[in-house]
């Protein structure tokens, strides 16, 4: 990867960080901030330029949060899925 991309990813993780500094408790800043680096950081910066700081900071937030209310030893789902009888036989419920 090129210098120009890496100041690219550089310049919207910054932008990121800078609105966890703002709209964050301090007692979780520090380790939202690293989790929203290497949430982010493979990232291509072309990808990261589509979203806005705001955007990427709500969905870094949201999966963090996610994360630490699963229960550890289960699995958690990031959707359910509930057959009803109006939709049993829809292709978007086998």
């Amino acid at each position: 990867m090129n210098d120009q991309a890496n100041d690219g990813r550089t310049r919207e993780l910054d932008a990121v960080v800078r609105l966890v500094r703002t709209r964050t408790a301090a007692v979780k800043r520090d380790v939202l901030e690293r989790f929203v680096l290497r949430y982010f950081g493979q990232v291509d910066p072309e990808d990261l330029a589509e979203r806005s700081p705001a955007d990427l900071y709500g969905a870094a937030l949201s999966h963090w949060n996610f994360a630490r209310r699963r229960e550890q030893g289960y699995a958690a789902s990031a959707c359910s899925i509930r057959r009803s009888r109006s939709t049993a036989g829809s292709p978007r419920t086998r």
